[in-house]
């Protein structure tokens, strides 16, 4: 199935509605679709999964169509309750004052990506692919830790800020990496495996300070 599909009408591109795709997959393997949306948690996760993968694919200089992109994922896991890993970047950006909203000629509007969404989202990607084989305790804790919580407390050090106010990267980055290993030692009780590799391996300890500056530092206007 392509993933995306020309609008013959306006000549537009349209992406594909990712649910029922999932769902077609699923049932070339034998299972029913009572039985893919028996298991919702599964189910969403695997749909952002495919949306975010397929929605950084695109050019954001051409104007594309995302049939139930991910706002519509973020309306299940609200109503779900389900805890936001990678997809908290899809909060981000619908927050986010400074994301680029571009009217279509002719019809509605579509957005551009958004660099927080592209930040928060490589974390996992990088992650996954450097450490994933790492036997965590906890991996979907360890990866809701560093990707939303970590990066959240390490934005909030007013040293930090102070440095990152004044435009100095160099300065901010040395800031960040204090105030990270103050979060990392704050999580010490709660997170014995995460702090050792912290500590420990100088690869993750390395990886985590350019992920979680990458993720939080923005020049002033």
């Amino acid at each position: 199935m392509a993933l995306t599909t020309p609008n013959t009408h306006r000549g537009y591109t349209t992406t594909i509605e990712h649910a029922r795709h999932y769902i077609d997959l699923q049932r070339i393997t034998g299972r029913s679709t009572a039985e893919v949306r028996a298991r919702q948690s599964e189910f969403q996760r695997a749909v952002v999964d495919m949306q975010i993968e397929q929605e950084h694919s695109l050019d954001p200089q051409h104007t594309v169509f995302l049939d139930r992109a991910l706002p519509d994922s973020l309306a299940y896991y609200r109503f779900l309750n389900l805890r936001v890993e990678k997809t908290q970047a899809m909060s981000i950006a619908l927050a986010d004052e400074d994301a680029e909203v571009q009217p279509v000629p002719g019809a509605g509007a579509v957005g551009h990506r958004d660099p927080a969404l592209e930040r928060l989202s490589e974390i996992v990607k990088s992650f996954n692919a450097l450490f994933g084989n790492i036997d965590w305790q906890d991996a979907e804790r360890i990866r809701h830790r560093i990707t939303e919580e970590v990066p959240a407390k390490v934005a909030e050090d007013p040293t930090y800020q102070t440095a990152a106010a004044n435009n100095d990267k160099a300065n901010a980055k040395i800031a960040m990496v204090d105030a990270l290993g103050r979060v990392m030692l704050s999580l010490v009780r709660d997170e014995t495996q995460l702090f050792k590799e912290y500590s420990d391996n100088a690869d993750f300890k390395k990886w985590l300070e350019d992920a979680v500056f990458r993720a939080t530092y923005k020049k002033s206007a």
